[in-house]
């Protein structure tokens, strides 16, 4: 509500939980959100991955799969609140809902944006059913494609659209292999310990990521996790960094990139402005302001 207030073009997604919320908890706070932004707000369906967590919430674990099939239930409930008028009824085989949420609705038609970041078998399959967006783990263009791949079999059954949205890391300097050297500085500088520790989670209980480092050993794996092995790398000059993200642009099914900047500072943001420059310039990109959304 806060980054909502203070911007007038940008969107903002939220992250709610489907395994550990109620569909009436988030239909009335969604659409609260997105009426108040007049159409800005967006939500990244999660179903939680750990024991930790639901432990956080007083509730027992639930399997990976279950998680989803909870998280489709939840999920069409949620959008039938969003678009029915009539009081709904269902009694479904996690949910129990009987009523109606008062206005405001939301103003996006027929729901605000949706993601979610499950690439697992059962994650592709609901973010088939119900996204706008899948937000995924993919080292290059190669790999990009293929989580492509594997989503438009899954949509070629719903019949739906679903962009990718893969994690990058950007490193952006003006002479040209600096950015390159510092990338391999901090590389060279990461803790071993505090990483495998950051690592632990996420490498142990979310699915796809577990897949993708199956075939490394814990030490290497920890590391690879820790130098971004999983993410896109947009390092390199303004112009190199602009270049891969035009081919990925046109060579792949994503929409939007979460850009991660390792180092993180006012002046980083601005070192990067000379790439969407560039962006803009190619026709890919335009400014929130033109559009009034950010996806």
């Amino acid at each position: 509500m806060a980054l909502l207030t203070a911007t007038e073009h940008i969107g903002v997604i939220s992250t709610f939980h489907t395994t550990h919320h109620k569909p009436a908890h988030v239909a009335r706070m969604g659409a609260t959100l997105d009426a108040f932004s007049e159409g800005r707000w967006g939500w990244n369906v999660v179903t939680g991955f750990s024991a930790d967590e639901a432990a956080l919430f007083g509730e027992e674990f639930v399997e990976h799969d279950k998680r989803y099939d909870m998280a489709s239930e939840f999920t069409d409930i949620v959008i039938r609140l969003w678009n029915e008028i009539e009081p709904i009824d269902v009694n479904g085989d996690y949910y129990q809902v009987r009523g109606r949420i008062k206005k405001p609705r939301t103003m996006q038609a027929p729901t605000p944006l949706l993601v979610s970041a499950g690439a697992s078998p059962a994650g592709t399959a609901f973010a088939a059913r119900f996204c706008d967006q899948l937000v995924t783990l993919a080292s290059d263009e190669e790999a990009l494609r293929a989580v492509d791949a594997r989503l438009s079999e899954a949509t070629a059954a719903t019949g739906r659209t679903v962009a990718t949205c893969p994690f990058a890391i950007a490193l952006v300097r003006d002479e040209e292999g600096r950015a390159e050297e510092e990338w391999e500085r901090l590389r060279a500088s990461i803790n071993p310990e505090a990483t495998r520790e950051i690592a632990a989670d996420v490498l142990g209980s979310i699915e796809s990521s577990r897949a993708q480092y199956a075939k490394m050993g814990d030490e290497q794996a920890t590391m690879a996790f820790g130098g971004a092995g999983s993410m896109l790398k947009l390092i390199g000059t303004p112009d190199q960094v602009a270049e891969k993200l035009v081919s990925i642009k046109k060579n792949t099914a994503a929409s939007n990139i979460l850009i991660n900047f390792p180092l993180w500072s006012a002046q980083e943001i601005e070192g990067f402005a000379p790439v969407v420059d560039r962006l803009r310039d190619a026709g890919i990109w335009t400014p929130p302001a033109a559009r009034d959304y950010s996806w």
